[in-house]
């Protein structure tokens, strides 16, 4: 792996570290909560954008396509 794509990964790992640690303690009404009139995105919902991103990234650093299923 380049330097530069090892400084890239371990900024991808500590960005899910940093979400796990931020999300550990939170209950599922509040990861799920949409604010007033369930107008905003939920933690949950930003979370899971944050690691599909990472997951993108981690996967073009192996040189692979990202197949998802949805």
């Amino acid at each position: 792996m380049s330097p530069i794509v090892g400084m890239l990964y371990l900024a991808v790992e500590e960005n899910c570290e940093r979400l796990r640690q931020i999300s550990q303690g939170m209950t599922l009404d509040e990861l799920d909560y949409r604010g007033p009139s369930n107008y905003y995105n939920s933690a949950a919902q930003l979370i899971k954008h944050l690691m599909y991103v990472d997951l993108n990234w981690v996967y073009r650093f192996k040189g692979q396509a990202l197949l998802i299923h949805l």
